[in-house]
C-alpha cells in the first residue's frame, strides 16, 4: 500500500511538472506571436481586415462595421501633433488613455442614396432630424461591450458627422478597460431601434487579439 501511495504521488508530481511546462510554452508562444512593429507597419496591420481588428456584418439593408482602436493607435494619432517627442511626453499621453478602450462603429446603408436623405424612407425632414438626434444623444445607450463575462455600458460616445461626404454613419464608442490578464474576445452588441435590423453583434476574436503586435517607438 505504501508503495502504491508513492507511485501515485510521483505521478501527481509528474503531471504538475508537465502542466507547468505546458503553461510556460503557451505563454512563450503568445509573446512570440506579438511581434514588435514600427508605427507605419503597426497602422497598416491594424487596418488590414484580414488581421481581425476590423469586423463587418450585413443585416437587412445595412452593413455594420466594428474597428478596434487600441491605446497604441490613439497614441500614434496624438504623437503626430507633437513637435518633439520625449519619454516624458510619451508616458503622459499613454497615461491619458489608460483604463479605457475605443471602438469605431459604422453603419453603411446598402442604398447609397439613404445617406443623403434622398431615399423615400429618409426623405422627410422630420425623419432625418429624428435620426440625427438619436445618433447624437440616445444611441450610446443601445451599445454594450461584452468581454470576459462582463457586459459594459458605453462611457463616452461621439457621432462623427461627415455631412454626407462618407457613405456611412460613423461613431466613436468608449468603454472601460478591465485590463484583463490575457486577451479575451470583445463583442459589441447594438440593440437597434430605428433601422429595423434588430440586435446586431460584432466580435473581435480572442485568437486574433493574441496575434496583435506590439508597437515599437524610437524615442531619443
Amino acid at each position: 500500500c505504501h508503495t502504491r501511495g508513492l507511485v501515485r504521488q510521483r505521478k501527481r508530481q509528474k503531471m504538475k511538472k508537465l502542466s507547468t511546462i505546458t503553461i510556460i510554452l503557451l505563454l512563450s508562444l503568445t509573446v512570440q506571436a506579438q511581434k514588435k512593429m514600427l508605427p507605419s507597419e503597426y497602422i497598416q496591420w491594424m487596418n488590414n481586415p484580414a488581421n481581425g481588428m476590423v469586423q463587418d456584418s450585413t443585416v437587412g439593408n445595412y452593413t455594420f462595421s466594428l474597428i478596434y482602436r487600441p491605446t497604441e493607435m490613439l497614441l500614434l494619432k496624438e504623437l503626430k501633433k507633437q513637435d518633439k517627442l520625449t519619454k516624458k511626453t510619451y508616458k503622459q499621453l499613454k497615461k491619458e488613455y489608460t483604463g479605457v478602450q475605443y471602438f469605431n462603429f459604422r453603419i453603411k446603408p446598402l442604398d447609397v442614396l439613404v445617406i443623403a436623405g434622398v431615399s423615400t424612407a429618409l426623405n422627410e425632414k422630420s425623419v432625418v432630424e429624428q435620426n440625427i438626434l438619436y445618433f447624437s444623444f440616445d444611441m450610446q445607450h443601445d451599445l454594450k461591450l461584452v468581454e470576459g463575462g462582463d457586459t459594459l455600458r458605453c462611457k463616452s460616445f461621439t457621432y462623427e458627422r461627415t455631412f454626407d461626404y462618407a457613405p456611412y454613419y460613423s461613431f466613436l464608442a468608449v468603454f472601460e478597460d478591465k485590463q484583463l490578464k490575457k486577451p479575451t474576445a470583445k463583442t459589441i452588441v447594438y440593440q437597434d431601434k430605428i433601422l429595423g435590423t434588430g440586435t446586431v453583434a460584432l466580435t473581435i476574436p480572442e485568437a486574433k487579439l493574441r496575434e496583435k503586435p506590439r508597437l515599437k517607438i524610437n524615442i531619443k
